[in-house]
């Protein structure tokens, strides 16, 4: 992938600076946010999995990561850099969210578990159990009733990661596209879905 510049001169996205591809991102090339995961996504997802145990998980938060962290930060990634005049040190940055992210969820699970344990064998156990089941239910049956309200191309990979229950990578491979692009494009369909159907906020977390 290429990018010219003003003055004419063709760059290669894999050969740029962090730097520069954070300003890349900020103007909205969508090949540098593609870049970015390119280089840093799969050990990205290897850290979270290392702190939270949970390979799926992992996926969602990388998938968080640099569809919805990252494209909410690159303006003031960039314009702090333009400030200071200092490199922007975009692995670093992105190590921090991901054990933040991780170990917050990490933290919230072993709540969850000592108040499963202690309910354990009770009557609320069984109730809890029931209540999550329909959780489920009501967040697929609400999103499939919400696709109705985006086009076509978001409610296909939309329908394919909630209603298909389908991985990131599965997606890709059925769609025959880069991860990092299926990443992006379901990020952009969330925020539609989310446009047109504002209830479903808490469902798409």
């Amino acid at each position: 992938m290429t990018v010219t510049e003003p003055n004419g001169k063709v760059y290669q996205y894999g050969t740029m600076t962090e730097t520069r591809l954070v300003h890349l991102a900020k103007e909205g090339h969508k090949e540098a946010y593609d870049e970015i995961y390119n280089r840093y996504g799969k050990g990205i997802q290897s850290h979270v999995t290392g702190i939270i145990k949970d390979p799926r998980e992992a996926e969602d938060i990388t998938q968080i990561i640099f569809g919805e962290k990252l494209p909410k930060n690159v303006k003031k990634l960039s314009d702090e850099a333009g400030n200071t005049q200092q490199p922007i040190y975009l692995r670093a940055w992105l190590h921090t969210v991901a054990t933040r992210m991780s170990f917050n969820i990490s933290r919230d699970k072993r709540r969850r578990t000592i108040i499963l344990e202690r309910y354990e064998g009770n009557d609320e156990s069984y109730e809890e159990t029931i209540i999550t089941e329909l959780y489920d239910y009501k967040r697929r049956e609400s999103i499939a009733k919400a696709l109705d309200k985006v086009n076509k191309d978001h409610k296909i990979i939309l329908k394919l990661r909630y209603e298909a229950d389908l991985s990131y990578a599965e997606i890709a491979k059925k769609l025959k596209l880069k991860l990092g692009t299926v990443m992006s494009r379901l990020s952009r369909a969330r925020g539609s879905l989310r446009e047109s159907a504002p209830e479903l906020e808490e469902l798409l977390d």
